[in-house]
């Protein structure tokens, strides 16, 4: 039987996230397949999932029945924490970290959540946890969109081409009513333009309250971009469009 063709940017960001060799993370994906009575590639996935890799993109690129063990394996997945955290929940009710609360209800993307919580917990510096939440925005930009840093080198010029304004135009499409879109495309440029690059540049401070309602922000707008609509013809044809101008220009 030949081996299943498992996604090799996705096995490279297991192991870099792990510090393990692509072998070994191929073996451990072959035993969780095993374990869950699904397939490897399907397997893989949820792997990236444990670890807080943003997996859209590549769960795309699966036929229907992958996609369907992804998904299975990730909501069982989510029960089970749901269900491990329920009882010490309860009993610490009365001690429970209100900031530790109002993080895991406002932050509900494991990736954003993975990388902002302990930054958000700290009460200090809280401008960090925005450019976080930031990054893992403009990261998940670029991994549903396709669009590399060698393609658009700015985070503003990203969400212009990503996120246009215009749904006819827009590579990934988060509403057919363009005030929606055009909304979209504003609230994440605004995020961008007040403080993510503020939080680069400048030693600001932000108060705690700002703070996670930016990183809420960033969550809500992570939800919207997942469940839009990607044209990847369009992103073909912008960098068409480019190369023919870097061809004229010379």
């Amino acid at each position: 039987m030949a081996r299943a063709q498992l996604d090799k940017e996705v096995l490279e960001k297991i192991a870099a996230k792990t510090g393990a060799t692509v072998k070994s993370v191929r073996e451990r994906v072959s035993r969780l397949a095993s374990k869950l009575g699904i397939r490897s590639e399907a397997a893989l996935l949820v792997e990236a999932w444990r670890h807080g890799i943003g997996i859209a993109r590549a769960l795309r690129r699966l036929d229907s029945v992958a996609q369907a063990q992804v998904r299975d394996a990730v909501q069982a997945g989510k029960a089970t924490d749901r269900k491990g955290r329920s009882e010490p929940a309860q009993q610490a009710r009365r001690g429970a970290n209100p900031v530790a609360s109002a993080v895991d209800v406002l932050l509900t993307d494991e990736e954003l959540r993975s990388r902002c919580r302990d930054l958000l917990l700290r009460g200090k510096h809280l401008d960090r946890a925005v450019r976080e939440a930031a990054t893992v925005l403009e990261d998940r930009l670029r991994e549903l969109s396709g669009i590399g840093k060698d393609k658009e080198r700015t985070r503003r010029g990203l969400i212009g081409c990503v996120l246009n304004p215009d749904p006819n135009k827009a590579i990934i499409k988060v509403s057919d009513d363009p005030d929606e879109q055009k909304g979209v495309f504003e609230l994440c440029s605004g995020l961008v333009a007040a403080f993510a690059n503020r939080a680069h540049h400048t030693l600001s401070e932000l108060d705690l309250g700002e703070a996670l309602a930016l990183c809420g922000l960033a969550n809500v707008l992570l939800r919207r971009v997942e469940q839009g609509r990607v044209y990847e013809e369009r992103v073909e044809k912008r960098e068409g469009k480019e190369g023919r101008a870097a061809v004229g220009g010379v």
